[in-house]
This record gives structure tokens, sequence and C-alpha cells, in this order.
């Protein structure tokens, strides 16, 4: 008769050549005999482990560990048993215990920095993947988990330098070229993010993310048909690959293709419901067509993409005007124009009495509490302290939900004269300032450029040279309004055109200063500009203003009409075609033209 010792060597031998069926037996026959016998049990856990049987392998190497808790390989390969569950807490327990048991082990080390990965653990993963890489300095793998984690502490410098690291040992793994192309796109590198995009495709031609974030520099480069080229080639490979639905719907909604983006956007939904963008994109879309109902619904998803960020508060959401609330706390988000667009519904909380706390641009709020003084404001963004104050019955909705209460259909736009009051003392000035030509002259405001994103600037930008069809007009002075270090490219045109009707710029940079913004706009006859936040202040305050538009306008101008539901004193020029302004400049010279005859 076999001994126990004998019975296990046959075993582990057939374990080993990978009859696992036959060791199986053998096991069980083992501990039928000696129920005690850890190696049996340890083996019995990895057979079955290794036959995809997650489970079975935990509850036998937990029976081994309860019989000898000091073999480290027991602990490991539990780990390991986890990590198939996905059970990344329990995994990180065992892990934890081979590096009691054998402290400074390489292997502990990445194991135990990958799984405190999973669980966002990123301090720690960073010290583990830092001494595995200090164990073992030419590890590939080790370098590149520590460059994702790099990444995710938003320590970007390292990140690059460790996934650079990764590349010195193993230059064809193209996964850690598409991680450090995205490194440099963060850092709006595109030209070192395109070549290591590329470099990724070189190794593997059907590295359908690589494609998707070619696709993407080119987008951001304003070459739409090499971006929807590279789309088009990572849905070949992945026909689930949901940023390159999403990136080529906001194409072709671009391109003015609204059913084919919609398709799009409502592809990648069908893959992953909840997909935030595609949500995000699909209600800037029913916006734009001016579908009111259903698009507001959706513009509520931006606030579970990544890159919008979170609440700053934890207060109930507000269900708006329906329902009674002791306080509504009313926070920021987006952009300056956005907040003064959005500025439009705060009459509605007057007229129903709503309690409510707004927070706002610090830029804005002198304007707002002066316009709307039974209204209670702070800046953005609000002290803890001012917060702590509410009353515990407080709820809370973002600034840009207004209009899912306030403007669901047309009729619900007002007419208004401006909602938007600017500062008496201030005007007094520019007044004089504006009538030094005399009451003949038409006094215009100009802003020429604008756009927070690389996309946008370029739609929607013009160059001071476009606007020199209206330059030359008599009876004309020009007031820049445009924000930001612009004074010497305004003067510079100026000296050199020999265009005394180009007034000095202002002595303050609307960027900054919103107020003194107003106050000047207030006393101007006209303003013309492109899409930017001077012609939501313009619009806001009630002045004519002239709003010149590309091809596919923002979803806020809607499609095809010359009117603005927000602002009724702006006026909307379009193009016939994407970047060509100069029938837009023929257009507003010719009104102009007129205009300035009527002053004279």
């Amino acid at each position: 008769m076999s001994t126990t010792a004998q019975l296990f060597r046959q075993a582990v031998q057939a374990h080993q050549a990978g009859r696992l069926d036959e060791a199986e037996i053998l096991y069980r026959n083992i501990l039928q005999t000696d129920p005690r016998h850890h190696g049996a049990w340890h083996l019995l856990g990895v057979a079955a482990y290794q036959t995809q049987k997650p489970r079975e392998a935990v509850e036998h190497i937990g029976t081994a560990i309860g019989l000898c808790h000091t073999e480290a390989t027991y602990h490991r390969h539990l780990a390991a048993a986890y990590v198939a569950l996905e059970d990344w807490q329990a995994a990180r327990q065992s892990l934890e215990a081979v590096n009691r048991l054998i402290p400074g082990q390489f292997e502990s080390c990445l194991q135990l920095g990958q799984v405190l990965t999973r669980l966002q653990s990123w301090d720690e993963a960073a010290f583990f993947l830092g001494q595995a890489v200090k164990l073992a300095p030419r590890n590939a793998a080790a370098w590149h988990e520590l460059g994702l984690v790099c990444e995710h502490q938003g320590r970007r410098d390292d990140a690059r330098a460790a996934l650079k690291q990764s590349l010195q040992f193993a230059p064809s793994n193209p996964a850690v070229w598409n991680q450090l192309g995205t490194l440099w796109q963060e850092q709006g590198q595109l030209v070192e993010a395109l070549t290591c995009y590329r470099s990724a495709l070189e190794i593997d031609p059907r590295f359908a993310a690589a494609w998707a974030n070619c696709g993407s520099i080119y987008q951001l480069q304003g070459d739409a048909r090499e971006a929807a080229n590279c789309y088009a080639r990572a849905l070949k490979i992945d026909p689930h690959h949901l940023n390159a639905w999403n990136n080529r719907g906001v194409i072709l909604k671009d391109r003015g293709e609204f059913d084919e983006a919609l398709e799009c956007f409502e592809k990648c939904l069908t893959i992953q419901p909840d997909h935030a963008d595609a949500h995000f994109n699909r209600s800037l879309l029913k916006l734009q067509q001016g579908d009111f109902h259903n698009g507001w619904e959706e513009y509520s998803w931006r606030w579970r993409m990544p890159t919008f960020g979170r609440p700053p508060t934890n207060f109930p959401s507000w269900g708006g005007p329906a329902t009674n609330a002791a306080h509504v706390w009313l926070f920021a988000e987006q952009g300056l124009g956005d907040e003064i667009q959005f500025a439009g519904c705060f009459a509605d909380l007057v007229e129903r009495r709503i309690k409510c706390t707004i927070e706002c641009d610090s830029r804005l709020q002198p304007l707002f509490e002066r316009s709307f003084p039974s209204l209670t404001f702070v800046s953005r963004p609000a002290e803890a302290q001012a917060i702590s104050r509410f009353p515990s019955e407080t709820v809370q909705a973002p600034i840009g939900d207004l209009p899912k209460w306030f403007r669901t259909d047309e009729p619900s736009f007002p007419r208004h004269a401006g909602y938007l009051i600017a500062d008496t003392a201030l005007r007094e000035p520019w007044r004089s300032r504006v009538r030094t030509g005399g009451e003949a002259k038409l006094n215009v405001g100009m802003s020429w450029q604008g756009g927070k994103d690389p996309i946008a600037r370029r739609q929607r930008s013009t160059s001071l040279s476009d606007w020199e069809p209206l330059f030359q007009q008599a009876e004309i002075e020009w007031w820049n309004l445009q924000h930001g270090s612009c004074r010497d490219e305004w003067n510079e045109f100026r000296d050199i055109r020999r265009l005394n009707s180009l007034r000095p710029t202002p002595d303050f940079d609307p960027l900054q200063e919103q107020e003194p913004l107003a106050a000047l706009i207030a006393e101007l006859d006209l303003i013309i500009s492109i899409d930017n936040a001077v012609v939501h202040l313009a619009g806001a305050l009630g002045r004519p203003a002239w709003v010149l538009l590309p091809a596919v306008a923002d979803w806020r101008w809607q499609l095809d009409r010359d009117d603005s539901l927000w602002y009724p004193s702006l006026k909307l020029f379009r193009q016939k075609s994407p970047q060509n302004w100069a029938d837009v400049f023929r257009e507003v010279a010719l009104l102009l033209d007129r205009r300035s005859a009527s002053k004279g």
C-alpha cells in the first residue's frame, strides 16, 4: 500500500504533467486519510484555480493556510484566486501576508502594487511599485504600472519618466506608447502625443485605442477628415469602441450632419447606456435643434463626465420650483458667458419668491447684486464657512439646470430689454470719452477672438485683417473689447494700416474686469463680435449686438435663425460655408453702412 508521502509525490507529478483530473483524485484520496495535510489542500486549491474554479480555490487554499499559515506560497496563490474573483481587498490582505513572511521580494511588491491600484489606493500603490522597481530596475512591467499610478496621482512628469523607463526595457509594448501619448496630449503637446500613438500602431496596427487617440489629435488640430478616418479604422477593429463613436458623432455634428451624428451618439449609448459624454453631446444636439424638453433633461449628464468635475457640496438635489424648498443653493459652473446666459433665469427665481443663495464668478458678483437686489450672491468658490451657515433643509442645483424648469419651450423665453444693469458711476466717464467724436459718429465695440478649447477657438475666431472692410467705413469709431493680451496686436494693426478710427485700447482687461466692460458696452451704439463672453454681456445689458457665427454654431444659437431667444437685442450672422468669413463681413458691411448713414 502506498504511503501518504508516495501518494503526494504521484499527485504532484501528475499535476506538473498537466493531468489535473488525476492529480485532484490523488489529493482527495490523501485528504480522506489525512485531513490535516496542508500541502494537499493547497495544491487541490491550485488545481481548482487552474481549472477556472476560483471559489473552490479560495476554500481549499484557505483551509491549507488555517493548518499552516507560515507558507508564503499559500498566501500568494490565495491572492491569485481572489484576483480572479475581483475581490481586491481580500487579495490585498493575502499579499500583505506574503510581504510580512518574505519582506522585500520583488514579485510580492509588484503584485501588491497592482492590487492597490485596483483599490485606487494610489499612495500605497506608488510605495510598493517604487519598491518593486528598486528591486528589479530593468523590469518593464513594474515601470509601466508605476507610470499609471503616478498619472492618477497627478505626477505627470514622474509618470512620463516611468513610462520611458518601461519602454527602454520593452520598446515593443504598444500599450505603454499609447499611455505615454495620452500624457503628452493632456499637456497639449499634440505632436509628441501623435508620435507616441503612431509608434503604438507600428507595433500593433490593430490597436483600436491608438487609432481613436490619433483621431482625437487630428480633431484638435482641425483636420476633421483625417480624424474621421482614424475613428473609422478604430471602429472597424473594435465596433464597440465608445470614444470612437462619440467623437465621430461630434465631428458629424460640427459638419451639420445632425442625423448621422445622432446615430453615432445613440450607437454609443446602445453599447453603454450610461456613457455620459454621449448623453451630453446628444443633449447639445437636441438643444441646437430647439428640442428644449428632451435637451435639458440630458444636459444634466454633464455632471457625470470625468472632465466636468463634481458638485462642490453634498446637499440633496433640488427638484425645481414645483417642489417646496426652504433654501436653494445654486452653485456656479462653466465659463463667464454661461453664467451670464443662465442668469437670465434669475428673474424667474425672484418672481416665484424662491429663497436661494447663488454662487457666481467674483467678476460678475457686483453686476448680479445690482441687477437682482433681492437675491443673495457669493463669490466662486464659496467659502466653507458661508456654506456651513445654510439652513439644514438646504437643497442644491447648478445654475445650468435653471433652464430645465424655466426655458422649456420657445414661448417661455422672455422678450426682455436686458436683465443686467451697469454701474452708473462707471458709465459717466465712458460717456464723455465715447462722445468726443461728436454725435454723428457711430461708436462700435468689437471683439474678434474666442473659444475655450482649440477646436472652438479655430471655428469662431477671426483676424483683424478680416475686419478691414468695416474699418474703411467713415464716421465710425472702433472700440477694442477683446479680452486677454491683445493690446499690442491692436496697436500694431492700427499703426500699420494708419487707422485712426481704431480707438486706443481701454486701460482695463475685459477678461479680468467685467464692471468697466459693462459700463463701456452700455455707452456704445453697437457691439460686433464673434461668439464669446462679450456678446453675452451685451445681450444681458440689452444693448444691440451683431454676432458673427461659424457655419455650424454653438448649441445656444440654434440653427438657421438670425435672432437669439436668450438675448432679443442680438442679431446673428452665420457663415454660408465653414471658415468662410468673407460673406459674413460683406453682409455686415452693408448693414453697417446703412446704420452709419442713418446715424449721420
